[in-house]
């Protein structure tokens, strides 16, 4: 099992200025006996001189050097807002197509430096649903649904050319839904799921997790409140372990604190 940590664990103290990213982030990270670090993109933008391939590199190279660390993964990327058009207006899918391309591409170059770097994950935030009296409810699953394929598609075969795994994760709202999520990942080939551990119905959590445990590439390992002997008391990590394990999963497990409190 791998163990690692996102930078948004530290979200209050990296804001405040209290933890600085280059050289305090990984200390802490380190001394927490953790080997991997999930990076935002946001932050690795404003802390690195750029976000070309280089930088990253010797990013890379410094957590690996100085505190044997690897990154486990890029996340933070999401479809920009979208809207139905003018009110008096039919909805186009193909009016919005030119603001999902351009994201499209920022992910595309990305996972170029994911796959020369051998960094093994993309997370990418399905984010919000979306309806409108143009697109009744019953309707506007396929078309969410329809609108990530096109984005996703030639990002996820990309990836798979370089060894690079794409996860949609479970972001409490459209993939949310395990019926969703599950047909989305029959319509995108190579598609994983980045399965946020907090991020199910309390009532089907093991459930869920374990119908999609086969095409995991890596879990945010939500942390919300802990008892006396450090048993995070909301969520059933023992079955989540022994789910994950009989799926063969072998990858990243990476902490996300979401408690109160610092961070």
């Amino acid at each position: 099992m791998k163990i690692g940590t996102s930078d948004y664990s530290f979200r209050h103290d990296l804001a405040s200025g209290d933890l600085d990213y280059i050289e305090g982030l990984p200390t802490i990270i380190k001394d927490l006996g953790l080997s991997g670090i999930e990076c935002l993109d946001g932050p690795l933008e404003q802390n690195l001189p750029d976000i070309e391939l280089d930088d990253i590199k010797n990013f890379q190279q410094h957590l690996r050097t100085n505190y044997n660390l690897e990154i486990l993964g890029i996340t933070g990327f999401r479809l920009p807002g979208w809207g139905f058009g003018r009110v008096w207006e039919p909805f186009s899918l193909e009016k919005i197509m030119p603001q999902l391309d351009f994201q499209r591409e920022i992910v595309l170059d990305w996972v170029d430096i994911c796959g020369s770097l051998n960094i093994p994950n993309i997370r990418f935030d399905a984010g919000k649903f979306q309806a409108s009296h143009k697109v009744p409810i019953h309707a506007a699953i396929d078309l969410n649904i329809e609108i990530y394929r096109r984005v996703l598609t030639p990002i996820c075969a990309k990836a798979h050319e370089l060894g690079v795994k794409v996860g949609v994760e479970n972001h409490g709202f459209f993939t949310a839904d395990i019926k969703v999520l599950t047909k989305l990942l029959d319509e995108i080939p190579h598609l994983h799921v980045t399965c946020d551990t907090g991020n199910w119905p309390f009532e089907s959590r093991l459930g869920d997790i374990e119908q999609i445990a086969g095409r995991v590439n890596f879990l945010h390992a939500k942390a919300h409140v802990f008892n006396d002997d450090g048993t995070e008391t909301n969520i059933d990590y023992e079955g989540i372990v022994d789910i994950m394990r009989d799926a063969g999963f072998d990858g990243w497990w990476s902490i996300e604190w979401e408690g109160e409190g610092m961070s």
